[in-house]
């Protein structure tokens, strides 16, 4: 094993025990393969390995997040945050009261180029309902790939926001904020 002599900034990120064999941006979409496989989004995380996930049938289901995906597996691809978009497997055998909501377990997360793919292989399913972000939908009933960015965030500083406002008392015409300023006092 390679010794890290330079420490600091410049450490390793990953140790190399954690790495698989390497490949791991060459990895193959998951299609959904069985009736039971279907695709959700998250939209709500509860916690103790549970979220609120919005299936493609347009039902409200309780998924509970594997092992697979907790712990050092999941500091990487597989994070689960609200909007993002998962494969849940469906539990056929279990019996469950009337008022409680129906179970799922966590089976894929797809990153966002994933969702590109998805979107593109799968036909005939209404991808609309799940609000991704990123995603629009055209007038052809296609989807329009759009970034994910928010461009109603402005970064100033104090400097620029002064800046500005002497600028609208400059354009309203205000002058007598400002005084008579005379050369020879400078």
């Amino acid at each position: 094993m390679v010794k890290n002599s330079k420490g600091g900034s410049g450490n390793k990120k990953l140790g190399r025990k954690f790495m698989s064999n390497g490949n791991t941006n060459n990895k193959q979409t998951r299609f959904s393969k069985d009736v039971l496989e279907i695709y959700a989004v998250c939209t709500k995380i509860y916690g103790s390995g549970y979220i609120l996930v919005k299936c493609q049938d347009s039902i409200e289901r309780l998924c509970l997040i594997r092992y697979k995906f907790i712990g050092r597996g999941a500091q990487r691809d597989n994070s689960v945050v609200c909007g993002t978009c998962i494969l849940v497997g469906l539990r056929h055998f279990e019996v469950r009261a009337a008022n409680k909501l129906q179970r799922c377990d966590l089976l894929e997360v797809y990153s966002s180029t994933d969702v590109k793919n998805l979107i593109q292989h799968e036909k005939n399913i209404q991808w609309s309902i799940f609000n991704i972000e990123g995603i629009k939908m055209n007038d052809n009933n296609d989807f329009e790939f759009t970034d994910a960015k928010n461009d109603d965030i402005e970064f100033t500083d104090d400097k620029t926001i002064q800046y500005t406002e002497l600028q609208l008392v400059d354009d309203t015409g205000d002058t007598d904020d400002i005084g008579d300023i005379d050369i020879d006092d400078i």
